[in-house]
């Protein structure tokens, strides 16, 4: 069971929850989530000053486009620890503001922001863009036989590390939540294992592609974008496509786990995919 918090009418930006999990008529954990104590502020600026401290202090330099408002309760770490670190004195890990949140966007721009002016104090307490972009991961693999050029696709069903495990889906999309996104082609179903090194690519900055490229040669000829070799490619995405179609016709595959998949470079040939069981 989750409860939401509303305070006076007012609602709370960052989801202020408390949840509690109860198994088999137990109660064996109760968690509180941006759970504070309220401020229940009124408002000594109006909204239309709220407005205008906000252009000025973020120097639009456009009007607002599809400008939303309301009065809102939000928290604020009071430390520079990481995300879910806090070290301080009990109870005192959030301060509470009362705040005017406005959302907009700006002309010939993608950001959605959102912005919270204090409804007492007239500060500016925080600017940001509050889009969830969705990531894709591509690369190049032989659609049908080798003797054909490399096509460009979306790998799905494989893990990106960004602010935790995300498993890409069957478009190649992920939530992206900014900073670094990386993938070394393991994946829900299979891990690549290449004998002429680990596979590897990232992105960066928004929107959070990860392009996993294509090579010019054989054997151990890496991509130009991202760190991967024909095999590794092709063995993680045709080894996906022939699971999902056995299990379409075939059931089952619950108990199926993850397996080990070696490409190896045998005889100065293109190296091979060997599948093992992980344990």
């Amino acid at each position: 069971m989750q409860i939401v918090r509303f305070a006076k009418g007012r609602g709370r930006a960052g989801a202020a929850h408390l949840t509690f999990v109860v198994n088999h008529g137990r109660l064996i954990q109760i968690h509180a989530e941006n759970w504070t104590a309220g401020r229940f502020s009124a408002p000594r600026i109006t909204q239309a000053e709220a407005l205008a401290i906000l252009r000025d202090r973020a120097q639009l330099v456009s009007d607002p486009i599809g400008l939303t408002v309301e009065i809102a309760d939000v928290s604020f770490a009071t430390t520079d620890e990481p995300p879910g670190v806090y070290t301080g004195a009990f109870g005192a890990g959030y301060d509470t503001h009362t705040v005017y949140a406005f959302r907009f966007r700006l002309s010939n721009e993608i950001p959605t922001f959102a912005a919270y002016v204090d409804v007492e104090s007239g500060a500016l307490l925080d600017l940001f863009d509050d889009n969830r972009y969705e990531g894709t991961v591509r690369g190049g693999v032989f659609p049908r036989t080798s003797s054909e050029p490399e096509t460009t696709v979306p790998f799905g069903d494989l893990t990106v590390s960004n602010s935790g495990s995300k498993v890409t889906d069957p478009g190649g999309g992920y939530e992206y939540t900014g900073g670094t996104a990386t993938t070394s082609l393991s994946g829900a179903h299979f891990d690549i294992n290449d004998s002429c090194g680990a596979p590897a690519a990232s992105a960066f900055s928004d929107p959070g592609d990860i392009d996993l490229g294509v090579s010019q040669g054989t054997n151990c000829s890496f991509s130009a974008s991202g760190h991967s070799t024909r095999a590794a490619r092709n063995a993680f995405y045709h080894l996906n496509v022939a699971r999902s179609v056995a299990k379409k016709w075939l059931g089952g595959g619950e108990r199926e786990g993850r397996r080990l998949v070696r490409v190896e470079r045998r005889r100065q040939r293109e190296h091979q995919p060997v599948v093992q069981r992980l344990l």
